[in-house]
């Protein structure tokens, strides 16, 4: 049991552990174990939802963060909910799930900027991982140099260090596979 190293059935047999857009340990798959394999489609169904439904969420949160009245954070969480490049993600679920985490980094950046409380960066810097185990490392790498440029405008080096340093051992689990497939297909031990 567990998550296999390798797919048989892909191109003669590939990694599949080790690869990132297959994202294999995308948080939000155990809704697929929800579910029996002859109910796949509802269970796709669900997981896409929970998406849209979790990106609602954080842009409403962000909005309210940054002060907007609760009628037009609703109406505009819901328009970038629904927008048409978060409806058109559907069908390529590594970009969907890593497009979740952009409003919640930046609920949590905010957060901890208001509050100065760890707790946030902490949950920012798993919002800057959630993109890697989600299939889709641009969005971190994207994140981490908005966020660079923001906390070096700010001069607060130690919190950007420290907040890399955390995605980076959040995304570990994944990076480590990655890296371990690197080295022995590439003869670098």
């Amino acid at each position: 049991y567990g998550i296999p190293l390798w797919n048989h059935f892909a191109l003669g047999g590939s990694p599949f552990y080790t690869m990132i857009v297959g994202s294999p340990l995308n948080p939000l798959n155990f809704i697929f174990l929800l579910f029996p394999q002859s109910e796949a489609s509802r269970a796709l169904a669900v997981y896409l939802w929970v998406h849209y439904l979790l990106f609602y969420a954080a842009a409403y949160l962000l909005l309210r963060a940054y002060r907007c009245q609760r009628a037009i954070a609703t109406i505009m969480a819901a328009s970038l909910a629904l927008s048409g490049y978060l409806l058109s993600a559907h069908s390529l679920g590594h970009l969907l799930a890593s497009s979740v985490a952009v409003p919640w980094y930046f609920f949590f950046q905010r957060k901890y900027f208001s509050e100065k409380r760890f707790y946030f960066l902490l949950l920012a810097s798993a919002a800057l991982a959630w993109p890697i185990y989600a299939g889709d490392p641009q969005f971190s790498y994207m994140l981490g140099l908005f966020s660079g440029c923001f906390f070096l405008y700010r001069k607060k080096f130690k919190e950007w260090g420290m907040l890399g340093l955390m995605a980076l051992l959040a995304s570990a689990a994944h990076l480590h596979a990655a890296v371990i497939h690197f080295v022995i297909h590439r003869g670098l031990r």
